[in-house]
Order: C-alpha cells, then structure tokens, then sequence
C-alpha cells in the first residue's frame, strides 16, 4: 500500500535530507541538487552498511563509513576507491543507491511504497479524498512540520489505526476532557450529529456530517491506512 515517508517541508533545500524508517527498512528521504525529491533504500551497495549516518542534514555525497563508496544526493555511485580492482564488469550506472518503486506528492506530503504494481495515490485515497484535501488545504495555507517527536509501543502496528476509528472508547478513556466541555457521557453515546464513516480501507469520526465541509466546524478524527492519523 501507500505509506506516508515524510513532508516536503522537512528538506526545503537541494541537499537536504532525513533518515527515515518506516517498515523497519532504513530509507533517505533527500531532495536532490536538481531539486527531485527521492526515497533510496540507506544501504551501500558494497557490504551493505548505511550511507546516511547522521539523522538530518545537507549534503552533496553520502560516504560510506566501511569501505568509502561515494553516492550524489541524487543516488549516484560518484567514488569507488581502488575501482581499478573490480575489473572491466564494474559498471558505476549500474550501483547506485536504490530507489524504492513508487513515490508521488499530494498537497506536499510524500508518499512512497514498496509495490512497483500499486495502484495510484488518489485511487489508494479513494473516498477519503475529500477529507483529507480539507484537512491538508482547507485553509489554503500549505502545511508545514514545525515540530516532530518519536515513540516506541510494543503493540501490533494496527493498533494506531484501530484506535483513531474507535469512537466507542472516547467517553471513557477521554472523560475528564468531556467533563470541563460540560458533555456528560450519555449526551456523547446519544449524540445523533456524530457519525463513525468507513471510507474504504480508510476510516472518520465527525460531527456535523450532514453540513458541507468547509461548515463543520466540530472536530473530527480521520484516519489513512496504516500510517496517518
């Protein structure tokens, strides 16, 4: 499927460039000198090890620490030590950095996906198109990351997206956030203006569903199958 990589926001310049991993594959998200922004596997093509050491920054050429391979920031294998030593078979076009298959733009986020054969973005986003245009753009600001953080659960990775459709737990586990609203838990589960949607693989909590989007002006969860809420 497709998976969220990463916000062009977060590599503005030619050179800049994030460690990622998503699937427990270690990934470079870089935008390239030629302004490209590629998704490569962070795995020299030698003996393997990563290219990219530091978690962030601006660079031309990733340096392999093993045995020095050098690669441009647009994947290219650009130094070869002792190249002489690999004899006439060596062909440098043919051991750059590896690109994953798929990777396409929507209102500045990158997607990319490990299936050369997926379908295509907005078919992936299927009905769940309209929300997310509206949370993406609905202001006509472009989005930007000001911030980040990380955590680690020990929980199978379906969890995050079952929790964000899960309206049934809110009253609950989010009580002390109902009371200072003054909405009392039966005023919640009978609230008639509020609605679990399935959207594909995808999922919603909203209020307000009957109004046009732009005029919903309660909150709503969504939730992008596996790796956006």
């Amino acid at each position: 499927v497709w998976l969220l990589m990463g916000h062009e926001s977060e590599i503005p310049n030619p050179g800049d460039y994030r460690r990622i991993k998503i699937a427990d594959q270690p990934l470079i998200l870089v935008r390239g000198d030629d302004g490209q922004v590629r998704i490569f596997y962070n795995t020299c093509r030698h003996r393997a090890s990563i290219v990219a050491l530091e978690t962030e920054g601006n660079c031309q050429v990733f340096k392999c620490p093993y045995h020095g391979f050098q690669y441009g920031n647009d994947g290219r294998l650009v130094k070869v030590p002792l190249d002489g030593g690999y004899g006439a078979w060596f062909n440098r076009e043919e051991f750059g950095l590896i690109e994953i298959p798929r990777v396409e733009h929507y209102n500045g986020m990158v997607f990319g996906s490990f299936n050369p054969d997926v379908e295509t973005l907005r078919d992936y986003f299927g009905p769940a198109l309209e929300y997310l245009d509206y949370c993406t753009r609905g202001d006509d600001a472009p989005l930007e990351v000001v911030d980040k953080y990380s955590y680690d659960i020990r929980a199978n990775w379906k969890l995050l997206i079952d929790n964000t459709v899960d309206g049934y737990h809110a009253p609950y586990v989010h009580g002390r956030m109902f009371e200072i609203v003054g909405l009392t838990e039966e005023q919640f589960i009978n609230n008639n203006d509020c609605i679990a949607r399935l959207l594909g693989f995808h999922g919603a909590i909203e209020w307000q569903e009957k109004h046009p989007m732009a005029a919903r002006t309660k909150s709503r969860y969504m939730a992008i199958f596996p790796n956006i809420t």
